[in-house]
């Protein structure tokens, strides 16, 4: 008796045993099983990866967000900034017509207001610098002429440059134009800004060849008078006649509907200047 006691009591053992090697080779066999599975059949891993996939697309989103938050808070800082450079020039005329009899003030106010110019336009075009494809034609064209008038001739141009390639209509990139041909006179640049004039005249056959005849023929009476008025400021009497000439032309093959009163005064200061270029040429010039 007491030794089937023994032998029932090793048996349990013994099966106890065997229960726990059998779990831990199911165990072993479970782990092995899982490592030789592909990492995409494996639940944690899945898990993982579509969590790390979830983080870099919310944190994707939120740069994306961010970036265009501030580029849409640095284009209304621009705006700002350029609504503020085109009242500059205006209120600098103000300043020289009321100081008028007192020149000393008025050249002191009008320094101020050139500085604040200058530090606004430069604002400005870094600004535009970080937000290119934001900046339209008109607004490298404002910020252009505000550092040109600051004295920051070169990158003035540069950004007047972009305003006349971005202009949409043909009086913006005209505008543009006769911007460039002035700045280039006033630099000594005649070759430059004779580019830059005969690229206003030729607006209409290389970019807008639409226009109605009326308004190129306006356009490019208007533009010949600039011409010729910058052109009789820079002793260049013959030239500027000619092109006083060929504004006249253009003048009179408009309709007389009242509109041409505006370009009839500009035509009479640039007769005016032509003149007084002439006289100044003809007195300068040694006596035969």
């Amino acid at each position: 008796m007491p030794n089937q006691n023994r032998n029932t009591e090793k048996s349990a053992q013994i099966t106890e045993q065997v229960k726990s090697i059998k779990a831990e080779v199911d165990a072993l066999q479970v782990h092995v099983m899982g490592v030789a599975k592909p990492w995409y059949k494996q639940a944690a891993t899945l898990i993982a990866t579509i969590a790390l996939v979830f983080s870099f697309g919310t944190t994707f989103v939120s740069y994306y967000r961010t970036v265009q938050q501030d580029k849409h808070d640095a284009q209304v800082e621009l705006r700002s900034l350029i609504q503020r450079i085109i009242t500059l020039p205006r209120e600098n005329f103000e300043v020289l017509q009321k100081y008028k009899a007192h020149p000393l003030e008025a050249n002191k106010m009008s320094g101020f207001l050139n500085n604040e110019s200058l530090l606004l336009s430069q604002q400005a075009a870094a600004i535009a610098e970080q937000i290119p494809e934001l900046v339209s034609g008109a607004e490298y064209y404002a910020i252009g002429q505000g550092l040109i008038a600051s004295g920051v001739v070169e990158r003035g141009v540069e950004l007047i440059e972009k305003a006349a390639r971005q202009a949409t209509t043909a009086a913006a990139a005209v505008a543009a134009y006769r911007s460039l041909g002035i700045a280039a006179y006033n630099n000594g640049q005649a070759e430059r800004g004779k580019k830059a004039w005969l690229a206003a005249l030729d607006i209409f056959k290389n970019r807008f060849p639409n226009a109605s005849p009326i308004y190129q023929h306006f356009v490019h009476a208007q533009t010949l008078i600039r011409w010729a008025q910058v052109e009789s400021l820079m002793g260049e009497c013959e030239s500027a006649k000619g092109h006083q000439e060929d504004a006249i032309k253009y003048f009179r093959s408009l309709p007389k509907t009242g509109s041409e009163q505006t370009i009839l005064n500009e035509l009479f200061q640039a007769k005016d200047l032509v003149s007084r270029c002439r006289a100044f040429e003809r007195a300068s010039s040694p006596s035969q």
